[in-house]
């Protein structure tokens, strides 16, 4: 048999529903309207025709009721195929995050692969695997070299301290402190509420 989370599960589900309304406007048991075999079959089959339907073995609905019943099953049809698409975007996506040096022939292979499908199994999904690859942040496919990051911090770390901040600068004696005399005798706390604290001042007296 099905497991409880396979997708002809979830359609014997909404079958059982639509019998159960069938059942309830006639006023005869669900049994009455359409058999638990007639209903399993009709889940494992997931017939998209009236015809289809109608050429189930016991099935005995009216050829309105077949329609409805294709109709449901093409509804059903068309969910379960949207949530696999989307799992398979997000699969590519992730894939391609990690590996970012694989080329979209080898993302299939090894998504056909985690998803034990033979080779080739997803090669009419192409255009949607490339989808799902483009719309991968550009960031995320060039993730800056460990030297960068550290050029990047250093070149960070000497500019606060051409800036002053977090770093105390020579005394006056060099024309350049922090001290009277200075043309940074302002600290940059200073000059958040003085913008003319940062103006160089007269030699000490």
């Amino acid at each position: 048999g099905s497991s409880p989370s396979s997708p002809s599960d979830t359609l014997y589900v909404q079958l059982a529903a639509w019998r159960f309304e069938q059942a309830r406007a006639s006023r005869t048991a669900p049994e009455a309207a359409l058999k638990e075999g007639v209903l399993r079959a009709l889940a494992e089959t997931a017939p998209e025709s009236a015809e289809a339907v109608l050429g189930v073995e016991g099935v005995g609905v009216t050829k309105i009721a077949a329609e409805e019943i294709a109709c449901l099953v093409r509804q059903w049809r068309a969910s379960v195929e949207a949530e696999e698409a989307l799992a398979l975007s997000a699969e590519a996506a992730a894939l391609c995050e990690r590996r970012p040096d694989l080329s979209l022939t080898a993302i299939r292979h090894c998504l056909e692969h985690q998803r034990g499908l033979k080779r080739d199994g997803l090669l009419d999904r192409s255009d949607h695997l490339l989808a799902a690859v483009l719309a991968v942040p550009a960031v995320s496919l060039t993730p800056p070299s460990r030297a960068a990051s550290k050029a990047a911090r250093k070149a960070r770390g000497n500019s606060e301290r051409l800036l002053g901040l977090g770093s105390v600068w020579p005394r006056a004696s060099t024309g350049h402190g922090l001290g009277p005399g200075g043309v940074y005798h302002a600290r940059s706390s200073q000059a958040s509420r003085d913008p003319q604290a940062l103006l160089p001042v007269g030699p000490a007296a």
